[in-house]
């Protein structure tokens, strides 16, 4: 009976884990994030330009985006870095598969 009770708190931590552990980026980037747009060049435009003036043209020509339209970006950036979001994933995974785990024995613990 014991040996069942570890497979699930295991289970119910792994499932904890992993729902947290996908969603968490995903809200942090949409919560705290804002995406600005400028409007598309030819790659010849900027070759003549100093970085300093590449940045001012950036700063005057880019316009904020509306929510629903940084939404949708974040699930691109998403897709061009998916290593660097699935890394992030993991690391959180990691940390909350512990804590609750943890959670877990030391309820059981004190409630028998």
């Amino acid at each position: 009976m014991r040996k069942n009770s570890i497979i699930n708190r295991v289970r119910s931590s792994i499932l904890v884990a992993t729902i947290v552990g996908l969603l968490f980026p995903v809200a942090w980037m949409i919560s705290l994030g804002d995406t600005y747009r400028t409007q598309e060049v030819e790659g010849t435009m900027f070759d003549g330009m100093s970085q300093d003036d590449k940045s001012k043209w950036v700063a005057e020509n880019q316009t904020k985006v509306s929510f629903f339209g940084h939404v949708v970006s974040t699930f691109g950036f998403i897709g061009t870095n998916f290593k660097m979001y699935l890394s992030a994933c993991f690391q959180i995974f990691i940390i909350v598969f512990i804590c609750n785990f943890i959670v877990l024995e030391v309820k059981r613990v004190f409630k028998s």
